[in-house]
């Protein structure tokens, strides 16, 4: 870990391990070159030239010789012991050199030069230092429930590029639900539903992934949740009452588990999880394996309980182990490993043997990952202590799903906790993004709810040193921007709120000071006790310095509180006006038009304008009450020329 000043430490996400600071900027010419040496650095060279088009407006001449270049990229196996396959080397002086023993590590180099050229205004220079950063957990991502909510290709490979901004490896795709059956299978023409993909369009998505460094694990879930499946084949359908129906959504019209006591069932799993595996090229395959009805000694299905017997074993959950070991086994046969959700394990189930010792574990419940870890289970954190977002059962602090379960991920503890253990068996985490009630929202509206939580595991699995808060986190991520788009935030410590219609300071702590906030859990609203302020209500920001303002983007509130005394009105901006001066006395229109009625945060983007000064000018609420709530306003600006 560095031990530099936090204050002569870059800001990257997510943040470098360490950091030894150098003297003054190296200075990058446009277009500039990058020259490459070693396998797959030319592929590397590539994309962060492409990068630097997006984030400069001028693609860099590529060089297979990195001798007179400015930025150097080398592959050399030979530091794989010192960086292991994701770490690199980088130092900023003259030019840019980045080494590392494997394409990950190079790959992550280009996506901290990227990160650090973008902050500067101008994006011409970086800080001279060095770094050597490699990350401390093994395995780092996210699994997306599209088995739900199918969700477009466009989409999963924004979130592939994402990943790789953050440094982030691993992607689980939740294929199958009770309401879908989301990949194509040529096994079983029809079995697919309407909206699917293309084992084409898995092949392509894979090759995708693959070039930014992310692994995709696909997951057949199985047997529970098999609705879809028992529809299409009625005989898969294991009929034994107390296993056909379940009580999580989906279950009460029956078919919920497959027959896992059928062999025919269990070849028609084997050719599906075959043809699954064969689409892509990671080593591990998810086979589901949770939330069937629990089998406790009190509580032993028959069926389950005479297959289990006939096989010589004891117990009636004997049966979901063997399954998933069969499944394994199969897999085994075809070079690949299983993963497998933690519930064999649950509730008191007893069992006579165990998954076998090659399957890696989704852990997700309750209690501590070593009690996998100390039985030699390989295991992988997925939704464990609080680092899953599941907005249509909840997307704020207090509301919790039917179950009990809260579906909103309290970021701000978990990054403050660093609450990521990891070791040479719990490899690693990713973010559990499920879909329950969310199948009519927008692609937008779910993508919003997992946009903190997953910056906050991709920073703590990584390893660097925390910030302060995790607001001061946020406002550096927000600094940096994103990969696919060459706005930044203007620094929120760089601003300061001159002017206020109103603020409510009475009822709550409604100051207009917490609009530069990163914390969603605070706000400004407009006063509304004793004197109700009305519409037009505004603000005025000053940035600073004058620059190019390009856009904003509009929080509402996030704490899920209303103001009662007024309807229980969420005070939600509506009409909306952005103006732009240099002086806060002549102002430019720079943007007008409606806010959506919705939680997630909206970013309005307009041409670029030179400003020192924005006025945020709010015309209407949605409940036309004349209270607004805003959480946080980030002012977006683009490159200086």
């Amino acid at each position: 870990m560095t031990s530099t000043p936090a204050e002569l430490v870059p800001a990257t996400l997510p943040a470098l391990r360490t950091w030894s600071p150098g003297v003054g900027r190296c200075l990058l010419g446009s277009p500039g070159v990058i020259g490459h040496s070693g396998d797959d650095a030319a592929d590397v060279a590539e994309l962060l030239a492409d990068d630097l088009r997006l984030f400069r407006g001028a693609r860099p001449v590529i060089d297979s010789d990195p001798a007179t270049a400015e930025i150097r990229l080398i592959m050399d196996p030979r530091l794989t012991g010192e960086l292991g396959p994701e770490g690199y080397w980088l130092e900023i002086a003259d030019g840019v050199e980045i080494r590392a023993a494997g394409r990950s590590g190079l790959l992550y180099g280009c996506q901290t030069v990227g990160q650090l050229i973008k902050q500067d205004p101008e994006r011409r220079s970086l800080p001279c230092g060095r770094t050597v950063d490699r990350p401390r957990c093994a395995v780092r991502g996210q699994m997306i429930d599209v088995g739900r909510k199918f969700l477009p290709l466009t989409y999963l490979r924004s979130e592939i590029r994402r990943m790789a901004w953050l440094k982030l490896n691993s992607l689980q795709l939740h294929l199958t639900e009770w309401n879908g059956f989301r990949f194509e299978s040529l096994e079983f023409p029809g079995l697919a539903s309407a909206d699917h993909y293309t084992q084409d369009e898995l092949r392509d998505l894979d090759a995708y992934a693959a070039r930014w460094g992310v692994t995709i694990v696909p997951e057949l879930d199985l047997p529970g949740h098999a609705v879809w499946l028992t529809r299409y084949e009625p005989r898969l359908r294991l009929r034994s009452p107390a296993m056909d129906y379940a009580g999580w959504p989906g279950g009460l019209g029956g078919g919920w588990t497959l027959d896992l006591t059928s062999e025919f069932a269990r070849d028609v799993v084997r050719r599906l999880i075959i043809e699954l595996a064969g689409l892509f090229r990671g080593e591990y395959v998810h086979i589901g394996g949770d939330e069937i009805p629990l089998q406790t000694a009190e509580k032993q299905d028959p069926a389950l309980l005479a297959y289990a017997q006939s096989k010589g074993l004891r117990y009636s959950g004997d049966a979901l182990i063997d399954f998933a070991n069969d499944l394994a086994a199969t897999l085994h046969e075809h070079g690949k490993r299983a993963e497998l959700w933690e519930w064999w394990n649950y509730g008191d189930q007893p069992a006579s043997i165990a998954p076998a010792a090659d399957i890696r574990i989704s852990k997700w419940l309750d209690g501590d990952p070593a009690e996998l870890t100390r039985r030699g289970y390989r295991t992988v954190g997925v939704n464990w202590g609080g680092n899953y977002v599941t907005p249509g059962y909840s997307t704020t602090p207090t509301g919790t799903s039917p179950q009990g379960f809260e579906g909103h991920m309290p970021a701000e503890r978990i990054y403050a906790d660093d609450d990521y253990p990891c070791d040479d068996l719990l490899e690693g985490h990713r973010l559990g993004r499920w879909m329950d009630k969310s199948e009519a929202r927008s692609t937008s509206w779910v993508h919003f709810f997992s946009h903190r939580p997953l910056q906050v595991l991709a920073d703590r699995t990584w390893g660097g040193p925390a910030a302060a808060s995790a607001t001061d986190f946020y406002a550096r991520a927000d600094a940096i921007g994103a990969a696919d788009d060459e706005r930044t935030a203007v620094l929120v410590r760089e601003c300061r709120v001159v002017e206020a219609s109103s603020e409510e300071l009475k009822d709550e702590d409604g100051s207009v000071q917490h609009l530069l906030d990163p914390d969603p859990q605070t706000q400004w609203v407009t006063q509304y006790r004793d004197d109700l302020m009305i519409t037009p209500h505004h603000v005025v920001i000053d940035t600073g310095a004058a620059r190019p303002l390009a856009g904003i983007e509009v929080w509402p509130r996030q704490d899920g509180k209303v103001v009662e005394n007024f309807h229980h009105t969420k005070a939600r901006p509506k009409a909306i006006r952005v103006e732009v001066s240099t002086d806060r006395r002549t102002w430019r229109p720079a943007w007008s038009g409606i806010l959506p009625d919705e939680q997630p945060a909206h970013a309005v983007r307009f041409p670029e304008i030179s400003g020192r000064y924005l006025k945020l000018i709010i015309d209407s609420d949605w409940d036309n009450l004349f209270i607004t709530a805003v959480a946080y306003l980030s002012i977006l600006q683009t490159r200086r020329a």
